[in-house]
């Protein structure tokens, strides 16, 4: 059984609670980094609204939302699946909305 916890300053991840000790691998939940991804990125398009280039759209979710979707997964060893999973959310946004 895979339980998610959220640990302080927003840190998610998840166990395997009977192989705690003898498990090979660490995995992150990245359901609420999506999340987050997704409103600020929403956020910034509600603001600019289509009046700003695309560039300046562009720069702004790089500078503002990219953050959100990466924030402390600096601590997680990610596998391919996870990094791909990534690359997912952030391709099909620009995908629905550029």
């Amino acid at each position: 059984m895979t339980k998610c916890y959220q640990g302080k300053k927003g840190v998610n991840f998840s166990l395997k609670l009977r192989d705690v000790i003898k498990s090979r691998s660490f995995k992150c939940c990245l359901s609420n980094h999506r999340k987050a991804f997704y409103r600020s990125a929403n956020a910034v398009f509600g603001k600019v609204d289509r009046v700003a280039s695309e560039e300046i759209t562009l720069q702004l979710i790089n500078r503002k939302c990219i953050l959100s979707l990466l924030y402390c997964l600096e601590a997680c060893p990610l596998v391919k699946s996870e990094l791909s999973s990534l690359d997912f959310v952030v391709n099909r946004f620009f995908y629905e909305n550029v």
